[in-house]
């Protein structure tokens, strides 16, 4: 593991509890907490957090409910979380676990077999965080799969009906593919679509924006608070850095170049579902490829 980049949030509502574990986790990046207010609200705030350490007894919210609170919220409910309290019962123990907590540690312990508990249930979470990875990969690209928009797309759709601000979806096809495959061979046809992947991420400048393999040669960008015109703009980008590129393909009409078609929309009140956006950009994208490939078309 590489410890420099291992996060952990410590809570405690005794300082010189907070300063124990933070010496047993010495080589990790610490932050700390003094209740369960602060937990959460740490929890909530920091990106990567590989372990939560956590006390059981502390003023107005205790350590059960804020595990409680953490495996109920998407953000933090894979982290792991330990208990480490003089709370030693039986009853106490099994109840931390019912609420989800990796590791029950209790009051006075050993500091190398804290460590050693926290260094496995770590090893354990990087294990699980490259298996979700790859199951929301795509392999040959190295950008999300179709599995990942679809998550995404209705997570954003449910955000962006909360706030009410605007969601827009790019669907982009290479145009002549199979052509380019029969006459180059699939081997090149591979180095095209990981060319033509990194030439689109190249151009997304926002962390919100979601690029990933819809499926063969089509790929889609899920724009979450980006309106039409915005939408539009980044779609003429795209064409012309595909075109810029300059990769051969003597099977395409045009230049002999590999190009890209792009369906373009913007969320608006008639759609009912997330799907709807992928329907609609699909369909503008069948316009797009008609009136002559090479273009984007926006409908909504």
């Amino acid at each position: 593991m590489d410890r420099e980049s291992l996060k952990a949030l410590i809570v405690d509502d005794e300082a010189i509890n907070r300063k124990m574990l933070a010496n047993i986790l010495d080589d990790f990046t610490n932050i700390v907490a003094k209740d369960g207010h602060q937990a959460l609200q740490r929890a909530q705030n920091t990106d990567d957090l590989d372990i939560i350490v956590l006390d059981i007894m502390m003023p107005e919210i205790d350590g059960y409910e804020v595990c409680r609170r953490l495996k109920a919220d998407p953000k933090t409910e894979h982290i792991p979380v330990v208990f480490v309290t003089s709370k030693g019962s039986e009853y106490d123990e099994e109840l931390g676990f019912r609420l989800g907590a990796s590791d029950y540690i209790t009051k006075p312990f050993n500091s190398s077999i804290v460590r050693a508990r926290i260094d496995n249930h770590v090893r354990l979470k990087k294990q699980c965080d490259f298996l979700e990875k790859l199951n929301v990969t795509d392999p040959l690209t190295g950008i999300a799969n179709r599995r990942a928009l679809e998550e995404t797309l209705q997570r954003e759709w449910a955000q962006a009906n909360e706030t009410q601000q605007p969601l827009s979806l790019l669907m982009i096809d290479i145009d002549y593919f199979k052509a380019f495959n029969d006459l180059y061979g699939h081997q090149q046809g591979d180095e095209c679509l990981k060319r033509v992947a990194r030439e689109i991420d190249s151009l997304l400048l926002s962390s919100r924006s979601h690029f990933s393999r819809y499926g063969g040669e089509e790929f889609c960008i899920v724009l979450p608070e980006v309106e039409k015109t915005e939408a539009q703009q980044l779609a003429a980008k795209i064409i012309s850095a595909i075109e810029t590129a300059s990769l051969e393909h003597r099977g395409s009409t045009l230049n002999e170049k590999v190009s890209v078609s792009i369906g373009v929309t913007t969320k608006s009140a008639r759609l009912e579902r997330a799907s709807d956006l992928i329907a609609i950009a699909d369909k503008a994208l069948y316009f797009s490829k008609r009136n002559g490939r090479g273009q984007s078309c926006f409908m909504d």
